[in-house]
């Protein structure tokens, strides 16, 4: 079984771990026989030691809190590249990898799932207090911890998790980052429905959460002029309509097209309050500075409206 990670082939965890631990040259120093401590717990974790989750999860947090930048902050993107491996490496399908190794070699033996390290174990091994610098920070792909571990296939637990525990506007940004591909977490979170990484239901979940923290991010379109409904209809669209996956996946692109509908309408309410409570009232004679600015402003609106429309709903659900 081969591990996909982006556009690289991993075959082997020793070469994993060596790709992975480039994060020593750009870590202070007594980050190193911290890192090699959590390369030992990893290669052995399917050890009967059921304290070595713990550790792993304790050396992580201890390793986070010593990276600092030179501005003080407490996270960094070379702290983050050591996040997206970990996130990368005990995926799901570095997991797979693991079970599939182990079973080969003790057929009559029954993994445990406790003994795989999973994203939320990762996710979760992050102080509260911490996450809101936490999630501002981002690889260098562009993605931050929300991008990465959307793209694992987080549950809507460990979400609530990392967003509960940022303020307002850390929240809103971090789901509107977009990645230099031009996707936003919610894409992601998608992606992962589509490739298994999560079932349907818990998808969805994950899915509502983003477009509930900032609904006009449903309309975003990535650098393939896709919003997230094509993405999932241009998945589909070759599929046989009969068949299993495709009833299952229609079923989050119809879910994918009334969020847009509850944006759209959203947005139009609020366009029309807006335009309503600022149009003054009628005078006889000259058109005076209040009027004009009001007319102005109403007119901007409507590009926006427009535009909003005509690029983003129409075109969809028409």
């Amino acid at each position: 079984m081969r591990l996909r990670i982006r556009n690289q082939q991993i075959t082997t965890t020793d070469t994993i771990m060596a790709d992975a631990f480039m994060i020593e040259m750009l870590s202070p120093i007594g980050s190193r026989n911290m890192i090699e401590r959590i390369k030992k717990v990893l290669r052995f974790k399917n050890q009967k030691n059921k304290n070595r989750l713990n550790e792993v999860q304790t050396m992580l947090r201890q390793l986070i809190l010593n990276v600092q930048t030179i501005d003080g902050s407490i996270y960094s993107s070379s702290t983050l590249t050591f996040i997206d491996w970990i996130l990368r490496g005990l995926g799901p399908e570095f997991q797979q990898k693991q079970k599939t190794h182990f079973q080969e070699k003790n057929p009559e033996r029954v993994i445990n799932p406790e003994r795989v390290v999973n994203v939320a174990d990762i996710i979760l091994a992050i102080p509260a207090s911490e996450m809101n610098a936490a999630i501002q920070a981002v690889d260098s792909f562009g993605s931050n911890i929300l991008h990465l571990a959307c793209y694992h296939g987080m549950d809507v637990h460990t979400l609530n998790y990392i967003l509960d525990n940022c303020s307002l506007d850390s929240m809103v940004g971090a789901v509107s980052v977009q990645d230099k591909a031009g996707n936003l977490p919610l894409f992601n979170a998608v992606e992962s429905i589509l490739r298994g990484k999560i079932e349907l239901r818990e998808g969805q979940e994950v899915v509502k959460r983003l477009y509930l923290t900032n609904p006009k991010t449903i309309f975003h379109f990535n650098k393939d002029n896709y919003i997230v409904s094509e993405f999932v209809y241009d998945h589909i669209r070759h599929m046989h309509r009969e068949s299993e996956e495709y009833q299952q996946l229609q079923v989050l692109h119809k879910y994918l097209r009334e969020l847009i509908k509850q944006a759209y309408l959203r947005q139009k309410k609020e366009w029309e309050e807006k335009t309503y409570q600022r149009r003054p009232a009628m005078k006889l004679g000259l058109v005076d500075a209040s009027t004009q600015e009001s007319t102005q402003e109403s007119a901007q609106d409507l590009a926006e409206f427009q535009n909003l429309t005509i690029s983003n709903f129409d075109r969809i659900l028409a």
